[in-house]
């Protein structure tokens, strides 16, 4: 989890993430501020997810979350995405980028007090 990122911070970690052959693809639903409240508490007491996991512990903080339900228990975000976007009120947006020059993006955690989760993957041409 990170906490404090603003919208800007959010759009220039992914032109750094897409590319050419790669595009980000991001989903976002609104939730109840108790819900929200769940899904980050769930998502502290889960901790640390290593490396290639990010989608296979999303689905399991998100399994039982009220609004949540029929999601798919998997471990790639092309599985996940389809049952993701059924949800009532997801917004899906693609990032393009068709600039040679890629970077590097950090941000330091802070604080933050949006409702929304999103679930973000890579779509590779």
């Amino acid at each position: 989890m990170h906490f404090g990122i603003t919208p800007k911070m959010v759009d220039f970690c992914f032109d750094c993430q897409a590319r050419e052959t790669c595009d980000i693809v991001e989903q976002t639903v609104g939730v109840p501020p108790e819900v929200a409240a769940l899904i980050v508490q769930r998502a502290m007491a889960y901790g640390a997810v290593p490396k290639a996991s990010c989608t296979i512990a999303l689905s399991r903080v998100l399994d039982a979350v009220p609004g949540f339900d029929g999601l798919p228990m998997a471990w790639y975000p092309k599985r996940m995405m389809p049952g993701f976007a059924g949800l009532p009120g997801v917004v899906t947006r693609t990032i393009t980028d068709d600039d040679e020059i890629t970077g590097f993006c950090w941000f330091k955690p802070g604080t933050c007090g949006q409702s929304s989760i999103s679930v973000i993957g890579r779509r590779v041409h």
